[in-house]
């Protein structure tokens, strides 16, 4: 069993004060980049933030439509929530804060974890956390209002406490890791790999026999009974409501696209995707060969970075196993993320095997090569995911993230929204919109869907308008609907195709949309 000496020295303590500065830096070039819109926001984003908002206000976990939050795991809107009441900042504004606070805390740690695994080489770890730092992947799912940014965070810990364990056998230690394991699970579902590589890594470094063994990876069972019994809610609520999956061919070639928009600009990629996708699993391919013959002579599977490189093959089995039981629309972006610090790490490992392996031979050009080759290597690496990086940093300083639909210059700027905070109507009333997440995010109220035409975008059943009586009106309260131009969907009802049902009184009308206030026939 490798044994590991405490970093309890200056001179260790001076190396991740080191490390830290520099990511300290680069938060604030993360900061410059959403200065002016902040982060971008999504349906899902938008869900999570009014649910952290109705909890932290006594109503439960409801999202902006008044309906139950179930389809995800609870934990980041309640940590939004706990933010919220303790600064009493608005619900984005608390989310912002919980980005940077994970920053720190994943910079921390994946410091940390470096300086264990690449001991002794401080140029090394220092490298790790530059390309930890500016991968295309980290910093998009930075930009942007989600759970997957704080969910990368239990991954670096969970294998930090691993390498502490292993050293130190203390049960506190091991309780801790099936905690955070169980804390991944309610952030995101796949989060159960965690719990799994927890209880594996327990298992394995347990110093003793097979009692003591169980004894300490038992507590990972007990700790996922709570993820476990969300899980059963959301599955027993979601029944019947999920789509037919997408081929596996499909999405492969998602997969495929996203990793090599890490490097590659996405023209390129569309105009030899063949070619490229061929590059990229042929150099993944013999990067896991050579890791792998290199793997026991060199001591690369150590308590820091076998949980990770297990995490990291795990969580792409379970990603295309689920996508291929229930529909994902896409396995590129920010479900990508858990990847790249195990496919990161693999990289480095195996290079820095590489430069071992010349330092050893007599040749003074080869022992010249053990820095320079190498290195070479991991700076051009850097190169191709910085200029990936740089784009993206200065799309969002112009409002335009992956993923982001409400918080872009667009939607800042929409006289309609302008319109209505200026005069919001006093006391209670229904809004409706087009767009609900996006209004419901820039209007800070309760908002309902705008009434639908076709049941979705694919159906051909007409839903009548007098379906919707009940539910457009309620007795002492006005009903207002803010409608969103361009419109892209087609299956709802126009304003003007409501007047059957509801006497249309236009307040505002324009290029950007409308305001209309509604009275029933």
């Amino acid at each position: 069993m490798v044994q590991w000496q405490t970093m309890s020295t200056w001179s260790e303590q001076r190396k991740l004060a080191l490390l830290m500065a520099f990511h300290t830096l680069w938060a604030s070039v993360l900061g410059w980049s959403i200065a002016k819109y902040g982060l971008g926001a999504s349906t899902d984003s938008v869900v999570y933030l009014f649910a952290a908002t109705n909890w932290a206000q006594g109503k439960g976990l409801v999202s902006f439509d008044g309906s139950p939050y179930w389809l995800w795991p609870p934990l980041y809107p309640l940590l939004i929530a706990l933010v919220h009441r303790a600064t009493g900042l608005s619900a984005f504004a608390a989310a912002h804060v919980t980005q940077f606070l994970a920053f720190f805390l994943y910079a921390y740690f994946a410091s940390r974890l470096f300086l264990r695994i690449f001991r002794g080489d401080l140029l090394w770890a220092a490298l790790a956390g530059l390309l930890l730092d500016i991968g295309p992947v980290v910093v998009s799912t930075f930009h942007l209002v989600g759970s997957d940014y704080i969910y990368a965070l239990f991954i670096v810990i969970v294998a930090v406490l691993n390498g502490e364990y292993a050293r130190t056998q203390k049960w506190t230690t091991a309780l801790l890791m099936a905690l955070l394991a169980a804390l991944a699970a309610l952030q995101r579902y796949i989060g159960f790999v965690d719990v799994a590589v927890a209880g594996a890594a327990l298992l394995y470094w347990t110093r003793g026999n097979w009692r003591k063994r169980l004894s300490r990876a038992l507590p990972v069972a007990f700790c996922a009974l709570a993820p476990l019994l969300w899980l059963r809610y959301y599955q027993v609520f979601g029944e019947g409501r999920w789509r037919e999956p997408l081929p596996f061919t499909r999405y492969f070639a998602q997969f495929t696209t996203g990793m090599l928009g890490w490097f590659v600009p996405e023209t390129a990629i569309e105009a030899n995707y063949p070619l490229y996708a061929l590059a990229l699993w042929s150099i993944l391919s013999l990067l896991i060969i050579a890791f792998l013959s290199l793997a026991r002579r060199y001591a690369l599977l150590t308590p820091y970075s076998a949980p990770l490189l297990g995490y990291g093959l795990l969580y792409v089995l379970a990603l295309f196993g689920r996508a291929l039981q229930v529909y994902f629309n896409r396995l590129w972006g920010r479900f990508q993320l858990p990847i790249y610090l195990p496919l990161l790490l693999l990289l480095l490992l195996t290079l820095h095997a590489l430069k071992r392996i010349l330092a050893e031979q007599e040749s003074g050009s080869l022992r010249t090569l053990a820095w320079s080759l190498p290195l070479s290597i991991v700076l051009a690496i850097g190169v191709l995911l910085g200029r990936t990086t740089a784009h993206r940093l200065l799309d969002a300083r112009r409002g335009n993230i992956p993923e982001n639909i409400y918080n872009t210059s667009a939607w800042a700027e929409n006289r309609v929204l302008h319109y209505w905070k200026a005069h919001r109507p006093q006391g209670e009333y229904l809004l409706f919109a087009n767009y609900p997440a996006g209004v419901a995010l820039h209007t800070g109220h309760w908002v309902y869907p705008s009434p639908r035409k076709f049941a979705t975008p694919y159906s051909s059943t007409v839903i009548p308008l007098s379906d919707y009586r009940t539910t457009l009106f309620a007795p002492g309260k006005e009903t207002y609907l803010i409608w969103i131009e361009p419109n892209t969907y087609e299956h709802l009802y126009r304003p003007d195709e409501l007047t059957p049902l509801a006497e249309i009184e236009p307040i505002l009308s324009g290029e950007d949309g409308g305001l209309y206030r509604l009275s029933p026939r």
